[in-house]
């Protein structure tokens, strides 16, 4: 018995050892699409090692064996640092709240969508993935909140696609942008929002990392101005496309940065939680996101995210 409580442990640490090795050497999850969806699974690394650690304890094992499970649990406690709780930023003056939801061209829930904007009454909300049907429902039963209502195709299936909706003066798209790029204008502040849905790993890495690149070479021709991109980016932040984009723009995660937690968002249609955050908001420094919360749309994989935000 001792022998297998132990093996048990050997095997939770040594699949924690191989999450943290991802994170640890980013380039690395890039090998192939499974290792991407592995990578998706690092924040797990962090009770993995609690408990290999715990069953190690309990059965008596050597000194060595305790030192190396404590080992790979002080890294996941440090990958684990954006999630840790923080002290609430002050909230704007004029903070506005902003949506989005991925509805993946499938259209059970499109009344209960319309309902959630109805209750939440966001002042920008980006929806991805509605077809024709519950577009049209949805945009004509919420003309009076949203008199913008502006529609993006998806280059692969242009029946279905972003869906714009805003009471917010609007001023049109930004030219020559790689990802759909709105000027709006908030009381008080004006913002670039980049509407993203970004296509899955697991159907190639190609074009996933190029929607990461494009994002990356839009953000220059927005210096001097508050983006906000929000929308289904197909990737937790841990993943090494998210940190490249954190690093090489002025992009932050409203919700990490603003020490609010967890949020994860998919999958939604399963008899567990949702498990992954792939549906994020990131913003310029001058913005805060001050509250974040996510609400469930019956018969769809992804959760919406909501938050609100505002200048620092």
């Amino acid at each position: 018995m001792r022998g297998s409580v132990q093996l048990i442990a050997w095997l939770l640490l040594l699949a924690a050892g191989a999450l943290a090795v991802l994170h640890l050497l980013p380039r690395s999850q890039l090998l192939s699409k499974t290792v991407v969806v592995a990578a998706s699974l690092i924040p797990y690394g962090l009770p993995l090692a609690i408990i290999g650690l715990l069953l190690l304890a309990v059965t008596g094992s050597r000194p060595l064996a305790l030192v190396l499970a404590g080992a790979v649990l002080l890294a996941h406690i440090l990958i684990a640092r954006p999630y840790w709780p923080a002290r609430a930023p002050t909230p704007p003056e004029e903070p506005i709240t902003v949506m989005t939801m991925n509805m993946r061209c499938n259209s059970p829930g499109a009344e209960d969508l319309a309902r959630l904007l109805r209750e939440s009454a966001p002042d920008v909300a980006v929806i991805n993935g509605l077809d024709p049907r519950s577009r049209d429902d949805i945009i004509g039963e919420l003309a009076e909140r949203y008199p913008t209502a502006e529609f993006v195709p998806l280059p692969t299936y242009p029946v279905c696609g972003t869906v714009l909706l805003t009471h917010l003066p609007f001023d049109g798209w930004v030219a020559g942008q790689r990802h759909p790029t709105a000027l709006l204008r908030a009381p008080g502040f004006e913002f670039a929002l980049v509407a993203v849905d970004f296509p899955t790993p697991t159907h190639g890495l190609g074009p996933w990392l190029d929607a990461f690149d494009g994002l990356i070479e839009d953000m220059p021709s927005h210096t001097g101005r508050s983006v906000v991109a929000i929308g289904d980016f197909n990737a937790v932040p841990e993943h090494e496309p998210m940190r490249r984009l954190r690093k090489e723009t002025a992009l932050r995660n409203a919700v990490l940065e603003s020490g609010l937690g967890w949020l994860p968002t998919f999958p939604d249609d399963r008899a567990y939680p949702p498990l992954v955050a792939l549906d994020h908001a990131l913003v310029t420094p001058d913005l805060v996101a001050s509250s974040a919360w996510t609400a469930s749309v019956p018969g769809q994989a992804h959760r919406a995210l909501l938050l609100t935000v505002g200048p620092t």
